[in-house]
């Protein structure tokens, strides 16, 4: 019998980071087969994910980015997305609303570049989503479907009580 390799990459983001470390803690003796990877926005919770993963697995976006205005050459790259990139640029709120459309369009395509390349070297066989309303959510939602990784995201039933992945 053989065992398939799992490697789920995690988007921590804001605070989810914090709730998935603990399941992180939990998986290294509950699910040893699987390699675990996250993805971090921003530096804010890097520290204590360093504590249950090794740096190589983590990515921090606030530190891949370019600190300068990405310029934007064309759109080929995104030959492949399986969304709208300028729906997804619309979904946010804060980083992208007060650039110019071009300098929206250039970072939000650093983006896309940045979480494929880290997707394709974790070997990524599962993406695992707090959050999708964001742009980045979309993002990793229209990367998972072209690189035809399962998503899953963890949805609660409210009035059924608990929750379920979906």
């Amino acid at each position: 019998m053989t065992t398939c390799q799992r490697s789920i990459v995690i988007h921590g983001y804001g605070t989810y980071a914090i709730v998935y470390r603990h399941m992180l803690d939990v998986a290294k003796s509950a699910a040893p087969d699987i390699d675990w990877a996250m993805i971090l926005p921003s530096s804010h919770h890097f520290d204590v994910i360093s504590e249950v993963l090794p740096s190589d697995r983590i990515l921090c976006l606030e530190h891949k980015q370019s600190f300068s205005h990405p310029k934007l050459s064309d759109l080929t790259e995104l030959a492949g997305y399986c969304g709208n990139i300028y729906e997804d640029i619309e979904a946010e709120k804060e980083a992208y609303r007060h650039r110019p459309a071009t300098q929206q369009v250039a970072r939000a395509v650093e983006v896309y570049k940045v979480y494929k390349e880290f997707l394709v070297r974790m070997k990524a066989t599962h993406v695992l989503l707090s959050h999708v309303e964001t742009f980045e959510g979309k993002v990793l939602i229209s990367l998972a479907r072209e690189l035809k990784i399962p998503a899953i995201v963890p949805s609660e039933l409210r009035n059924l009580g608990g929750t379920v992945f979906t």
